[in-house]
């Protein structure tokens, strides 16, 4: 069985992503919930974009429980990206 490192790559796409202009921070969140009995860790993905007054706008693009989600959502906005750079 192989071992898949989800954090290696939504770093490499979080790379990715930086080298195109698109700034995104992944963060993490643990809290315990009472109806499993265990802490749960939730994975957020936030889009950064520095606005011409010179503030920072923060979007949410992904919240999820599962790292899996977080790498398909990177992917796809790379691959869109991609799309509008002329197909790399």
């Amino acid at each position: 069985m192989s071992y898949i490192n989800l954090h290696a790559i939504a770093k490499r796409l979080q790379l990715a992503l930086c080298q195109r202009g698109c700034k995104v921070k992944i963060n993490h969140v643990q809290f315990f919930s009472d109806t499993t009995g265990r802490p749960i860790t939730m994975y957020v993905a936030v889009r950064t974009e520095k606005l011409k007054n010179g503030r920072i706008n923060n979007t949410e693009i992904v919240s999820s429980s599962k790292m899996v989600d977080v790498v398909k959502v990177l992917a796809s906005l790379l691959d869109s990206l991609q799309e509008e750079d002329g197909g790399e």
